[in-house]
């Protein structure tokens, strides 16, 4: 079923509210224990805050009326979308470059090593007289933090940048999409025909060309209006607003 713009701005509201103390909370104790890691993750869940707040801004003002966007617009999400991750892959860089020039300086001694689950491994090095290791325990733990995270903004700036440049972007339906249309145009006896989808935010656009012979039983109007809202009742499966063009033509050359 499509989604409930309103429901995902308060479960986005109350994230917003949860995660900004939690940030906070990160950047307090990454600064107290002199530890690049957490604040890292301090500041990483602070500007998610942000950027979720934008989020929510953007998404009321999506859902305002402006003969401005013909179109509607869609197109804000994805451009939001590159820009929030776009900003989080630069954190993201500039800490794993930080960490890369802190292992490079010979470490980083924790103010309180054995506070946290994470550098109780930076006291256990210690006890087992691996002290010239646990200063390295912070950069490395850094390390591999980013390059674990580094994943999702690239995937999602790309999926972004897809959306907004008009790509077909396959999404879990396509396939389910090309056969429940073509099993409707086979019906009603069309000899070809050409589906082209691309997503942007939350609306998926959808272009069906039918290609029909030279003396179609169904040429008139109202009869091809059924066929259409046969389409539309077929494709009620979608979880995503539709902008759904249906063509009909008798060359081939229009439908290509």
């Amino acid at each position: 079923m499509p989604k409930d713009p309103q429901l995902e701005r308060y479960v986005l509201r109350v994230s917003v509210i949860c995660s900004f103390f939690f940030a906070i909370a990160g950047i307090v104790v990454g600064y107290w224990l002199s530890s690049a890691f957490i604040l890292f993750d301090g500041i990483y869940s602070f500007l998610s805050v942000i950027m979720s707040w934008i989020s929510l801004r953007a998404g009321v003002y999506m859902l305002t009326t402006d003969k401005r966007f013909p179109f509607g617009k869609s197109l804000i999400e994805p451009l939001i979308i590159l820009f929030q991750y776009g900003v989080l892959l630069y954190v993201i860089v500039d800490a794993f470059l930080g960490a890369i020039d802190d292992v490079r300086s010979g470490g980083n001694e924790l103010v309180l090593g054995g506070a946290l689950v994470g550098y109780l491994i930076a006291q256990v090095l210690v006890w087992l007289s691996f002290d010239a290791i646990s200063p390295y325990v912070d950069p490395v733990m850094l390390i591999i933090i980013t390059l674990w995270l580094v994943k999702t903004p690239l995937i999602e700036m790309w999926t972004a940048i897809k959306e907004l440049i008009g790509m077909n972007t396959e999404t879990p339906y396509s396939k389910q999409i090309t056969l429940t249309i073509l099993q409707v145009a086979h019906h009603y006896d069309v000899l070809k025909t050409y589906v082209r989808t691309t997503k942007s935010g939350n609306m998926l656009f959808i272009e069906i060309d039918l290609v029909v012979p030279k003396d179609y039983q169904y040429d008139k109007i109202a009869e091809q209006d059924r066929i259409r809202q046969k389409i539309e009742d077929a494709l009620t499966f979608l979880p995503y607003e539709k902008w759904l063009t249906i063509s009909f033509t008798q060359d081939n050359r229009w439908a290509e």
